[in-house]
């Protein structure tokens, strides 16, 4: 990335590339910098900047904002990781090297949640032992959602504590209650929670209506399932689809988890509209540079290509393919090679 040996040196050089984007990690073979790197207005004290305030008080409009060396960073931690999932700078990597919440303005408006994705990444990071390759493939397809998660605290864990008289609800807090908090093709238990979960927080969860609260979400949740299926037994796979063209395959995977998705409701199923798409992971070894790929659809966005959903069988399985990038590792693999007007 740069030939600077010397951490300041380094730091300096970042910092003459720096724009202002959420969340950047620069690094190369030495060093790992996290940063914080959003445009922060310094606010004058003693308002609720949350509130709605006056606009014709020239005092309230600020004229500065926090300087790059003054944002919350991480400079290469002792755990050796950083990760950042759209959460809290506070819990950047584990032990040592955080920056501190207490030392920044509440002003300044940084969140302070963590998603599942944050914890998830932390819990599967934040171990002693080295990540190996095949370790690392797992985590980036990690369905789980964290003990500590939304999804957990704002549903599971309330319906754990309501009664119902009806038969079907009664089926379903089972099955809930039951739920090892992994979204796999075959879970029940991810059905229901998620389906309640988009109505309890749809920003969050790819819910469309109106939040309303967790029991009246999960009965609709019920109901829903019923009148589409039968059943309040329902396998994630048969109500999550990855439909293109022709294609239609059982999703696993769900909002907040590091295998994402998100999803909207057509013909009584959930299909996968945001989320994981186009992954890359680069290797870079002894022996060279090594890359594999996978897309969620294909490499065409012709529906008469063959390559219109051809990648959906394999990244379904969350499985990659090799990515072919020089002419040597081209070869044998060329349908047509052209020239542009050809």
């Amino acid at each position: 990335m740069n030939k600077a040996r010397d951490l300041g040196e380094w730091k300096q050089a970042m910092r003459m590339q720096a724009i202002p984007m959420f969340n950047t990690v620069y690094a190369d073979r030495e060093h790992i910098l996290y940063v914080y790197n959003a445009l922060l207005p310094v606010r004058p004290g003693g308002r609720d900047w949350q509130a709605v305030l006056p606009g014709n008080e020239s005092a309230l409009v600020w004229k500065d904002y926090v300087p790059f060396d003054s944002l919350p960073q991480v400079e290469d931690p002792r755990s050796g990781f950083v990760q950042t999932c759209n959460s809290a700078p506070w819990n950047t990597t584990t032990g040592e090297g955080n920056p501190r919440s207490a030392a920044f303005d509440a002003n300044l408006g940084i969140e302070t949640n963590l998603t599942n994705r944050a914890l998830r990444s932390l819990a599967l990071l934040g171990t002693d032992a080295p990540v190996t390759r095949d370790q690392f493939f797992q985590l980036k397809w990690d369905r789980s959602y964290d003990a500590r998660s939304e999804i957990v605290h704002r549903v599971v864990a309330p319906l754990r504590e309501v009664a119902s008289a009806d038969a079907n609800e009664r089926e379903a807090l089972g099955v809930l209650n039951a739920w090892n908090f992994v979204t796999d093709e075959s879970s029940v238990g991810a059905t229901l929670a998620i389906l309640t979960w988009r109505g309890v927080d749809p920003d969050h969860a790819g819910g469309t209506a109106k939040p309303t609260d967790v029991v009246n979400a999960f009965r609709s949740a019920v109901k829903w399932l019923m009148l589409n299926f039968g059943s309040v037994r329902v396998p994630w796979g048969d109500v999550q689809r990855l439909r293109r063209g022709s294609v239609d395959l059982a999703l696993g995977g769900g909002p907040d988890v590091l295998n994402g998705i998100n999803a909207a409701t057509v013909d009584g199923h959930l299909v996968g509209r945001q989320g994981d798409s186009l992954v890359v992971i680069a290797e870079f070894r002894e022996d060279g540079v090594n890359s594999s790929s996978i897309h969620q659809y294909g490499a065409s966005s012709r529906p008469a290509s063959p390559h219109y959903a051809d990648q959906a069988p394999l990244f379904v399985k969350r499985g990659m393919k090799p990515t072919w990038r020089t002419p040597e590792s081209l070869e044998g693999h060329v349908e047509r090679a052209y020239h542009p007007g050809e």
